[in-house]
């Protein structure tokens, strides 16, 4: 994908905590052009509270991007449109928790330490949360569960998880 469109002239750039102006973009912009950009994090939030800038709009990926925006409330002078909650994330969620314990299963199996031994404790019942526990699962491994809201405890206890409350 990145090649088709880069043939087709459009310039992608990675992104980069502090961006202070649209210069810093470095994606040279002609007079009358404008640029939508494609935030994971929350990386254009100091951006969009800048007027007069050649933004079309921007999209967030992230909960935790998206909760910077909200934090500014309506300070921003673009559209912000958040993918975040959108039932298509569901699988991206997923893979996020088999990647982390695939990731945490290489590092132990480097101190040669097998993860199918160990108690597991996940700090958290969110999206990826929830996704890191059904991968933990598919080891037969029951992972312990700390969550401060009760509703996401309730559902950890549910799907199998060992609830151990909030710290």
């Amino acid at each position: 994908i990145f090649d088709e469109l880069t043939a087709d002239g459009v310039t992608i750039r990675t992104a980069q905590r502090g961006y202070g102006t649209i210069d810093d973009l470095g994606v040279g912009i002609k007079k009358g052009q404008k640029v939508l950009l494609v935030d994971i994090g929350g990386y254009f939030v100091e951006l969009s509270q800048k007027k007069g800038l050649p933004i079309a709009g921007i999209i967030e990926d992230t909960e935790n991007g998206l909760q910077k925006y909200l934090e500014r409330g309506k300070q921003s002078y673009y559209p912000v449109i958040s993918v975040a909650r959108s039932e298509l994330k569901k699988n991206e969620d997923e893979l996020v928790g088999e990647s982390v314990v695939c990731a945490t299963d290489s590092v132990l199996r480097l101190q040669n330490i097998l993860i199918d031994y160990m108690q597991c404790g996940i700090i958290g019942y969110g999206k990826v949360g929830a996704g890191i526990a059904k991968e933990l699962q598919k080891k037969n491994i029951v992972p312990n569960v700390c969550e401060t809201n009760a509703t996401r405890l309730l559902d950890a206890s549910r799907s199998g998880c060992k609830a151990v409350g909030s710290i």
